[in-house]
């Protein structure tokens, strides 16, 4: 219905609904703070939205910065300021405060499905970029290398749909 809905699941009760992107929304995220929430759609733009106003505060469109990447929002992920986010194989990565695209990485052959970011140095744009694709491969880099260091894990015989980053173990 082009919309995302934000829910409070212990009562089961709808608490907002963000509209305006003009097609399916496929990929969503939000601080850890709930102050503000990510939208990635298949009209292959991002909104950044102000969760207590519900109101859009930027629009970012990726796949206009890389000639040819012209492919549905299907993956997105924030951290301390930083957002990335992928269409077809090719990922992008944004400051949130200034809307800049910083990079743009193409880690996969084949569509990518599912990212996650982690910051380790927001003040120096440090930290890990995590991606899993139709490919079957997932793929890691540092951020402080423009992805020259990126490493790759096989082992996978199919597409992999979706991963989680756990900082812990």
């Amino acid at each position: 219905d082009k919309t995302a809905k934000v829910w409070d699941l212990r009562h089961c009760t709808l608490l907002q609904t963000l509209q305006g992107h003009s097609q399916a929304v496929f990929a969503v995220d939000q601080d850890t703070e709930a102050q503000r929430a990510f939208t990635g759609s298949a009209d292959k733009s991002i909104r950044i939205w102000d969760r207590k106003t519900g109101h859009c505060l930027k629009v970012l469109w990726p796949c206009m910065e890389t000639e040819g990447a012209r492919d549905i929002i299907t993956a997105l992920s924030y951290d301390s300021g930083f957002l990335a986010c992928s269409a077809s194989a090719t990922v992008w990565l944004f400051s949130t405060e200034t809307g800049q695209c910083l990079h743009t990485y193409e880690p996969h052959k084949k569509r990518i499905e599912s990212i996650q970011l982690r910051m380790h140095q927001p003040d120096q744009a440090e930290g890990v970029l995590v991606s899993a694709a139709q490919d079957g491969l997932l793929k890691y880099w540092s951020l402080s290398d423009d992805g020259s260091g990126m490493r790759t894990l096989r082992g996978h015989s199919a597409a992999v749909k979706c991963l989680v980053f756990d900082e812990e173990r």
